[in-house]
């Protein structure tokens, strides 16, 4: 298919509100798929729907809520338990024989895909070769950093994908038709001293830490700024001191030399309305690493530093618990018991039918889950013969 027959189909299949999310065409129209991969130079899915006049916000989603046993075709949530009992195959050798089977779910997979980015927002619910190929490819054309280190702090689900599905960074890139060795020719660097500067002053704005060794493998490293700095100043030291700041007594000195200061620094945070959440301290937009740093210094633990500042973490923070209370816990395991689905911890936690939300919080209020149940009305000791009754049975039909 070429690039004219692909977009007409594309915007046929969307009048007809058909799903144009990448593991849907997959299902749906595998030579669909195949044909926009083979287009070189790379074009990829994301831009096919758009060249359609198809805003990729619009399209229609569609995730399956079960996956196929390739060994006698039975639907399931997961396969898991299903290929290890009902067949006696280990999950090893069921994945050798049929690498590209799910073993579970879209819809649960979706759940656990979704990994937050600081630079460039999702527009894919489920990973898939295919969008870690987009995905990096889009980096590039927006010309964020495409290195793994930038990755692991800034796109950690890109990273986290790509080995598995590619085995390194370097075949992706030549999945895109890229060389490897010319992007790490080109990487960012600093073109004059005033860019060098400005990268110092930019920094002590943000409040991101100027010693070598946080510029060159810190969360915020900056690795250009530091090359730039050695040749156009000979070294960092020198670079800072160009800047108009005196290196050693910068070295030396915190900002925060004091538990005092460091309670001073929270409760000005909390008066300007700033977020006091951890993730945003560390990582947020207005953030503080040595805030932070300090702060487990002197207090041993973020919590305990609020604490000292006569700030209640609950109310900056406040619970988003799904089951809040105890009888909201012992609702729904009546809820599951009459529905016919197990409350042993293990199936709960870890089953077919997982609700790990509701394990989490019946360990928060009940300590053991055993109790939950237990408060629940139910024997949990009667719940486990069963469950390996069941198991037993099982069993015994193969």
């Amino acid at each position: 298919m070429t690039k004219p027959e692909i977009i007409k189909t594309i915007r046929s299949l969307h009048r007809q509100g058909k799903p144009l999310n990448i593991s849907a065409v997959k299902r749906r129209h595998p030579e669909l798929m195949k044909a926009v991969y083979a287009i070189k130079p790379y074009w990829g899915w994301k831009r096919a729907p758009e060249a359609a006049g198809v805003k990729y916000s619009d399209i229609k989603l569609e995730l399956q809520d079960y996956c196929e046993c390739e060994i006698c075709h039975a639907q399931k949530e997961r396969l898991n338990v299903h290929i290890k009992f009902k067949h006696g195959v280990e999950m090893e050798d069921y994945r050798i024989d049929y690498p590209e089977a799910d073993v579970i779910c879209e819809e649960i997979r979706a759940r656990f895909s979704k990994m937050k980015c600081k630079d460039l927002p999702h527009w894919e619910p489920l990973w898939t070769a295919e969008y870690a190929l987009d995905r990096l490819w889009d980096r590039r054309d927006k010309g964020l950093p495409i290195n793994s280190k930038a990755f692991q702090f800034r796109d950690p689900g890109l990273l986290r994908h790509i080995r598995p599905l590619f085995g390194s960074l370097d075949n992706a890139f030549r999945s895109l038709g890229l060389n490897p060795d010319d992007i790490r020719r080109n990487r960012i660097s600093l073109k004059n001293k005033e860019e060098v500067l400005n990268g110092i002053t930019k920094r002590l704005r943000l409040n991101l830490p100027l010693n070598p060794r946080a510029v060159l493998t810190g969360m915020d490293s900056n690795c250009a700024l530091n090359r730039g700095a050695i040749r156009f100043f000979g070294s960092w030291s020198k670079a800072i001191e160009a800047a108009g700041l005196d290196y050693d007594a910068f070295l030396r000195k915190s900002r925060y030399p004091s538990p005092e200061k460091v309670i001073h620094e929270i409760r000005r945070r909390h008066e300007k309305k700033l977020s006091l959440i951890t993730r945003e301290v560390r990582r947020g937009n207005n953030r503080d690493h040595a805030l932070y740093d300090k702060t487990l210094e002197f207090f041993g633990s973020w919590k305990k530093a609020l604490s000292a500042a006569k700030i209640r973490y609950k109310d900056i923070a406040p619970c988003r618990l799904k089951y809040p209370t105890k009888e909201s816990v012992i609702t729904e395991i009546r809820r599951r018991k009459k529905a016919g689905l197990s409350i042993s911890s293990s199936d709960v936690h870890l089953g077919m039918h997982t609700n790990t939300a509701l394990y989490n919080s019946g360990l928060r209020f009940f300590k053991k889950w055993a109790t939950a149940v237990k408060s629940a009305g139910f024997s949990y000791r009667a719940i486990g013969s069963n469950r390996r009754r069941g198991m037993n049975q099982e069993l015994n039909r193969r």
